[in-house]
């Protein structure tokens, strides 16, 4: 698989490790480019990894895999911690189940707007809410764990649905990764990697059940 990400855990705020982070060692992304999976069909599992390294002074740097193709190498890039705000996107199972009137709903997409401002769905975030492109990420991530294929509108009408909604609001985003023209990354036209893992599995450091969704415009 291609080599997306790494984070120095030690180096993250506190409140990394208030949502359940290790509060040490390095945690890996990869993604497998050749095929590019989007996230939406169980059978995506296995296209992507999230490893924790506790101890990295026992880690081994190897030499490039000679099988992987060039389009999975990416340039390297430096990015440094800030602190930032971040809310539930408006079209999430989160927001849609406060059940807000119109009025209070156009209020809600103006504080989105102004919180997330002019980066959005262009930076990189560590925890917190997503830029979120197309649909509600975390109602499909719970779909297609419990074995729901979501590349069309039928798994919608599930009669689970009620218990999907509840589960969607245990996920939580581990990483996006936007598209980056330096970095040689571009993932569809234009979109976000994003990297989820439910709550519960996140303070186990259960990161081997974590999920990978890509969305673009």
């Amino acid at each position: 698989m291609a080599f997306i990400a790494q984070v120095d855990l030690g180096s993250q705020p506190r409140t990394a490790a208030a949502q359940g982070f290790p509060r040490e060692g390095l945690l890996l992304f990869f993604y497998d480019i050749e095929r590019s999976q989007w996230g939406y069909d169980p059978k995506h599992a296995g296209g992507f990894a999230v490893i924790h390294v506790p101890n990295p002074g026992t880690a081994k740097v190897v030499e490039r895999p000679r099988d992987l193709a060039d389009e999975a190498y990416f340039g390297a890039c430096g990015l440094a911690s800030e602190l930032t705000v971040t809310i539930p996107p408006p079209e999430s199972v989160v927001v849609e189940d406060l059940n807000l009137s119109n009025e209070q709903r156009d209020a809600y997409f103006d504080l989105h707007d102004s919180v997330s401002g002019d980066d959005w769905a262009k930076r990189a975030l560590l925890a917190g809410y997503p830029d979120q492109i197309q649909g509600d990420m975390t109602l499909e991530c719970e779909m297609v764990r419990s074995g729901l294929y979501c590349g069309n509108a039928s798994a919608y009408s599930d009669p689970r649905m009620p218990h999907f909604r509840k589960r969607a609001q245990e996920w939580r985003l581990l990483l996006q990764v936007p598209s980056f023209e330096p970095a040689g990354m571009m993932w569809g036209d234009d979109g976000c990697l994003y990297y989820w893992i439910r709550e519960d599995d996140l303070k186990a450091h259960r990161f081997e059940r974590s999920w990978t969704i890509l969305q673009c415009g």
